[in-house]
């Protein structure tokens, strides 16, 4: 494969990293709708490099060959290629639309991938690999792979997936829910729950019982048993009043 046919690519993916992924959060949620997980990625300008697969030999940082990608800017004499970069570039236009067709999640197996990585987000096509840096898992590699011959066994199916720009607080956009899953049906727990503010989403989406949680008392019961037992208690009250009155009746009788 020729560098300006690789090049042609590369600026191609460029233009739509800077469409859906640079500058943003996204948010996998995983598992099963009784037991939910999550990882929350970050994608910077610095990260598209490592999506690529090549090589810089002029001394050239990430940060400014994303730059000069998105002004057509880059020569082919400014990167080198091995044997993986084609494999990349097939399967770029699908990772640049994870957020949307992400299908399973899963821990890598520690086999076969330079670098190495540590989670994986992809279906039966991509995978991207991420490791963790800070409070975010950041993309470090692509494989045109099976994420399931990446992972260990068992994956996790993934039930939503949100996103968000890095300068929100909060987590504004549903981009994909599993097969079977609608939004008014979406259930995630708590410690996902708190970082959305998607619009448009079913109130069952906000509270996933964890263990700890199940048979306590919600406010709205709370507040219903103490009206029940001052009702009961006005009842006894009235009883008791009714037997003293007959008693004193009788008394003076």
């Amino acid at each position: 494969m020729k560098n300006k046919y690789i090049l042609s690519e590369i600026y191609k993916n460029a233009i739509e990293y800077h469409k859906n992924l640079e500058g943003k959060n996204v948010l996998f949620a995983y598992g099963s709708q009784t037991h939910t997980d999550f990882i929350e990625t970050l994608f910077l300008s610095k990260h598209f490099l490592h999506l690529t697969g090549v090589k810089l030999v002029n001394g050239m940082g990430a940060k400014l060959f994303y730059k000069r990608c998105l002004h057509n800017q880059i020569s082919p004499k400014d990167f080198q290629v091995d044997s993986t970069v084609k494999l990349k570039l097939d399967v770029l236009p699908q990772v640049m639309k994870i957020y949307r067709n992400a299908k399973m999640c899963g821990d890598f197996d520690g086999n076969r991938l330079k670098p190495r990585t540590e989670k994986i987000i992809g279906n039966i096509t991509v995978s991207l690999g991420f490791i963790k840096d800070g409070d975010y898992y950041v993309p470090n590699t692509v494989l045109e792979e099976d994420i399931r011959n990446v992972t260990i066994h068992p994956q996790q199916r993934v039930l939503a997936v949100f996103r968000k720009s890095v300068k929100q607080e909060k987590y504004t956009e549903l981009c994909y829910t599993a097969r079977g899953i609608t939004r008014e049906t979406l259930i995630l727990p708590n410690k996902i729950a708190v970082k959305l503010a998607a619009p448009g989403l079913g109130t069952a989406m906000l509270h996933q019982k964890s263990k700890s949680e199940k048979g306590m008392i919600g406010p709205e019961k709370l507040s219903d048993r103490i009206i029940q037992a001052r009702q009961q208690a006005q009842k006894c009250n009235a009883k008791c009043d009714k037997l003293l009155t007959q008693n004193r009746t009788e008394l003076e009788r």
